[in-house]
């Protein structure tokens, strides 16, 4: 449990200003905490030993978002090497059906944000961690440069990948441009990290939580939101809608879908392997 006297000096208030700190549901990486203070709630993510720029990325991506004027995310109240301190939002799934059609329209309107290139610019502190940079106008050589390869290669030196599947992958890498055409992908800014889990309805209103900001293919995006469990139907609805995907976007999901599969492979284990191995045989055979 963290000092109360310590989350005083993060948020800058008396100690006696903190009523109460109790432990969360948080993720399985970091420690979460509701601390009731006298004017409000507030939810604390802790770590001991963080991934350096952790919480520094995350709060980064959370105020581009912010900044967009489409999605709602928590605001960022304080950040540190440590913590990130944000608004608590209480979830409440009465309304989740009109929260998710609202989502759906809200990030289309997101990814319609123009940006000025393929890159990232925040870093990345999933999987593997890279600096902010990478602007590209060339959206293939974006995922295959500074997305699935630095993934590979660090499987690799972990020892996740038999020589078999390493090949296959490259293979694949090599080859997509079969299956992407660069001038067709439009950057767009993306929440990065988009699974069931990061989103919340609180009420009719959607959040956002969680996000590994990026300037990528929004097809990438919709791709995730269709692993680990999905988004309800309205959600989509609410996209298309919106701004809708292109026919032949099925062709390339698995593609884009790849990627997240290889960060819970890095993260997570060979669970995750069987998935990989089936994208390598829908394209390679």
């Amino acid at each position: 449990m963290i000092r109360a006297t310590a989350i005083a000096e993060w948020l800058q208030v008396s100690p006696t200003d903190i009523l109460s700190v109790d432990a969360v549901a948080g993720g399985s990486l970091n420690h979460a905490y509701r601390v009731s203070l006298a004017s409000k709630n507030v939810f604390i993510k802790y770590h001991p030993s963080p991934v350096e720029g952790q919480f520094e990325t995350e709060a980064a991506g959370l105020r581009l978002l912010a900044a967009s004027h489409t999605v709602q995310v928590p605001q960022v109240l304080a950040v540190g090497r440590h913590y990130l301190i944000l608004d608590w939002i209480s979830a409440d799934r009465r309304h989740e059906t009109e929260a998710a059609e609202m989502l759906g329209r809200q990030l289309a309107l997101l990814h319609q944000q123009p940006v000025s290139g393929f890159g990232l610019p925040v870093g990345n502190v999933i999987g593997v961690r890279q600096a902010p940079g990478w602007e590209t106008p060339n959206g293939l050589e974006f995922y295959r440069q500074a997305r699935l390869l630095p993934l590979i290669q660090a499987l690799d030196h972990q020892g996740r990948l038999d020589t078999g599947r390493r090949a296959r992958l490259e293979q694949l890498v090599e080859r997509l441009d079969r299956w992407i055409d660069p001038r067709r992908s439009i950057p767009s800014l993306l929440h990065g990290d988009l699974w069931a889990g990061n989103w919340l309805a609180a009420g009719p209103t959607p959040y956002l939580i969680d996000p590994a900001v990026l300037h990528g293919d929004r097809e990438s995006e919709m791709a995730m939101t269709e692993l680990f469990g999905g988004f309800p139907p309205a959600f989509y609805a609410g996209y298309q809608a919106t701004w809708p995907l292109d026919a032949d976007y099925p062709d390339r999901r698995p593609l884009y879908q790849l990627y997240h599969l290889l960060v819970h492979l890095y993260l997570l284990g060979e669970s995750y392997g069987p998935a990989v191995d089936r994208i390598l045989r829908r394209y390679l055979g």
